[in-house]
């Protein structure tokens, strides 16, 4: 039983004594001993649980009556933190507005919710682009524009990845989804947690998903192959760039002994070129 084993008599009087006397040998001079945490678990449920399954606790139950006359709390009445997967907006809400009126009117009504972009709304787009994949990434520019945030975007775009081999999904190819999941894991921030999914995760999870797709269907990227190609150097590159020697002195690094990186700056150029992908015309031409 979730309650555990009910304490003897004995036990009860030796940890709670009745006599303060007793009470003041067994614990502090006050007299307050600390019961087991176990006891103070049936104290606490003790006002909602039916008789049968206190049977055996009444010697505890009357000890720590005596020690807390005023009673335990209702604990269905105890204030609960929200759950990181509450929306304010109801998901069989959103679905009827995408049955009634298609999903970009559905996805204007997810932007305009209060907590719009919380983590929440990435099950809430998973299972409404799931319900039907071939409506939601028909066009997917639309949709993502009517999503407004980028984290919103992100989160459709993972939902969308999860239903790419159903057939019905990308009816125009998966182009334009593979190029939006690129473009926002550039722009979105790195996980602050990597325990928690958050947004920059979902962007990654779409394009990955969606480029394995592809390369295992042999879909058509409708002649972005190019860009995509592009695309991926530039998240690739900083991870391929080598680290740059620690200099004595440099205001560039910090006291960790790493040089501050400047986002995407091409360190191969003497002239500072700000391009990440490559050389400046004077560097070249030299």
């Amino acid at each position: 039983m979730a309650l555990g084993q009910a304490p003897s008599a004995a036990a009860v009087d030796r940890l709670l004594p009745a006599v303060p006397a007793q009470a003041e040998k067994a614990g502090r001079a006050d007299g307050a001993v600390e019961p087991l945490a176990s006891w103070l678990r049936v104290w606490a449920w003790s006002p909602v649980l039916p008789a049968p399954l206190l049977a055996g606790f009444g010697p505890l139950l009357a000890a720590l009556c005596r020690a807390r006359p005023d009673g335990p709390p209702d604990p269905r009445s105890a204030v609960r933190p929200r759950s990181r997967h509450h929306t304010a907006i109801a998901l069989e809400d959103l679905r009827e507005r995408a049955a009634a009126a298609g999903p970009l009117a559905a996805a204007t009504a997810l932007a305009g919710a209060p907590d719009a972009g919380a983590a929440g709304y990435a099950t809430v787009l998973q299972r409404l682009v799931g319900t039907d994949p071939g409506a939601w990434t028909a066009d997917v520019p639309g949709v993502l524009d009517a999503l407004v945030l980028p984290e919103l975007g992100a989160f459709c775009l993972a939902a969308a990845a999860a239903a790419a081999r159903r057939p019905e999904a990308f009816p125009a190819g998966p182009a334009q989804a593979v190029l939006a999941a690129l473009a926002l894991s550039r722009t979105l921030p790195a996980p602050a947690d990597p325990h928690i999914p958050d947004a920059g995760e979902y962007a990654g999870r779409a394009w990955s998903g969606l480029l394995t797709y592809v390369w295992r269907t042999g879909g058509d990227l409708g002649g972005h192959l190019s860009t995509v190609l592009d695309r991926l150097h530039t998240l690739a590159e900083p991870l391929t760039r080598p680290a740059a020697p620690v200099v004595a002195g440099d205001p560039e690094t910090p006291p960790t002994g790493r040089p501050a990186a400047r986002p995407g700056r091409n360190r191969s150029c003497p002239q500072a070129c700000w391009s990440p992908t490559r050389r400046c015309a004077r560097w070249t031409a030299s």
